[in-house]
């Protein structure tokens, strides 16, 4: 239990030291996806973070710490080490509670995967008062633990995106690109989009299906593909519009919100992509200040790529959730015409 216990605090501190540096160098809070947005001051957040990464720093050190040889050290070391676990506890379960009743869902199922950490991290147990184990493998189990609790947290959105279908209607479906065949036929993860985004706007979701993507395989571009697809679709003309600087998801959402604002006010824009591709993306919209909600297409016959697209997303997922947004935080809204 203590390497477990050790490990949950390595990945829990690291990304809330993230999230206060971040608010220190004034480029966003990337911890929003794992703590949940705080109600309150502005200083409130940064000071629970930092407090939290302390504690949990406390937390992991006392498994490397040699036991006191003396009975009223050991005591009272004892005694702070619980102390340091009930704080750990109290702070974790504050940032559950205000994140999940400021938090929709699917991003309110990373503060409920934070109260199970809780449960693992703040409880004191005898085992964190042991003599230590052996450095290596203990840092190999701690390192496991962490990296097991990183991966949850876009997977957890994953399993919620594949039982859960949203019904919100929006200002523009917004299609990410995939792979275009060097003939210009759309690969299956770039059909299985598009006519997901063509099936919401028959059912009169938003007015206006905006196709993003990068270079094909050909000539081809990813955007012009599903272009002819749409229109072979019978979606009109003038309700298509492309972006043809989509080269990844972050480019895409900043490339849409440039081009269409990003009020927080206005209508979202319905993202559509695949369940394994989603949490990047939502945390992407996050980051950048765009009200989105996500609309998950369905597979066909690209099952058998779901293991190898699942473990590509899991990092992928953290390096947009950490990564600093352009200089001034969120987007302005993009002038009226």
């Amino acid at each position: 239990m203590a390497p477990l216990r050790a490990g949950v605090g390595v990945a829990i501190g690291g990304v809330c030291l993230a999230g206060v540096l971040a608010w220190l160098l004034g480029s966003g809070d990337p911890t929003s996806v794992f703590v949940g947005p705080l109600p309150g001051p502005r200083w409130l957040r940064p000071l629970l973070l930092l407090g939290i990464a302390i504690l949990a720093a406390h937390t992991v050190q006392a498994r490397f710490r040699p036991r006191p040889r003396g009975g009223v050290d050991h005591q009272r070391r004892r005694t702070g080490d619980d102390i340091a676990c009930a704080l750990l506890t109290l702070g974790l379960g504050a940032a559950c509670l205000l994140g999940m009743t400021a938090c929709p869902p699917p991003l309110a199922t990373s503060p409920w995967l934070l109260a199970v950490a809780t449960v693992l991290v703040g409880l004191p147990g005898r085992t964190l008062h042991g003599a230590p184990a052996r450095r290596l493998p203990m840092t190999a189990a701690i390192t496991v633990t962490a990296g097991g609790v990183l991966a949850l947290v876009p997977l957890t959105e994953m399993a919620w995106y594949l039982v859960h279908h949203p019904t919100a209607s929006g200002r523009a479906i917004v299609v990410f690109g995939a792979r275009a065949c060097a003939d210009g036929t759309p690969s299956d993860a770039l059909a299985d989009r598009t006519r997901w985004a063509a099936a919401l706007y028959r059912q009169g979701r938003a007015p206006r299906i905006i196709c993003s993507g990068g270079p094909g395989d050909g000539d081809i571009h990813e955007s012009v593909s599903m272009h002819r697809l749409l229109r072979s679709l019978e979606v009109p003309e003038d309700a298509i519009a492309l972006d043809l600087l989509g080269v990844n998801s972050w480019a895409t959402v900043l490339g849409v919100a440039a081009a269409h604002g990003a009020d927080d006010r206005a209508e979202p824009f319905l993202m559509v992509s695949h369940v394994f591709h989603l949490p990047r993306i939502m945390v992407t919209c996050d980051r950048l200040g765009v009200p989105a909600r996500a609309a998950p297409a369905r597979h066909t016959r690209m099952r058998r790529l779901l293991p190898w697209a699942i473990a590509r997303e899991i990092p992928g997922f953290w390096v947009y959730a950490l990564r600093p947004p352009p200089r001034g935080g969120r987007l302005p809204p993009a002038p009226a015409p």
